[in-house]
């Protein structure tokens, strides 16, 4: 979708406040953890995605939660920064590597709701693209 990309104003990273503070929570809840991993948000997405409660997170939260989480990692890992992704029909958020590479992890998460059965993991998978495809 790298139609164009624009900065996000200061204002506006307020936003990410919000689902990186439910990512954490889900992180804690359902994998018992707070360290931020591929391999760790694999284990949060399964269990919340295999738990039968009523009181689970809605896929909303989860989608924005993990997606953030992932994106942070991301960046941390890589350097980079968030990104707003638009074109005529849509607009998403987006990793912008120092590379110029463009990866969005939001989008990785919706693109597995319903969950997938046959997908055992996609954090890490996606993740081990990414690095195979930065260090070119």
């Amino acid at each position: 979708m790298q139609n164009g990309l624009i900065n996000i104003s200061p204002e506006k990273e307020n936003w990410f406040a919000t689902p990186r503070s439910n990512g954490m929570k889900l992180l804690r809840n359902y994998a018992s953890t707070d360290v931020v991993t591929p391999e760790n948000l694999d284990i949060a997405f399964n269990n919340w995605s295999e738990s039968a409660s009523d009181k689970k997170p809605p896929e909303i939260v989860v989608g924005y939660g993990l997606g953030v989480l992932f994106g942070d990692y991301m960046l941390k890992q890589a350097g980079g920064k968030w990104m707003a992704a638009t074109d005529d029909q849509d607009f998403e958020l987006a990793v912008l590597f120092d590379n110029g590479a463009v990866a969005y992890p939001i989008d990785s998460v919706w693109k597995r709701m319903p969950k997938n059965a046959d997908e055992i993991a996609f954090f890490e998978p996606i993740w081990n693209i990414i690095t195979r495809e930065l260090s070119k």
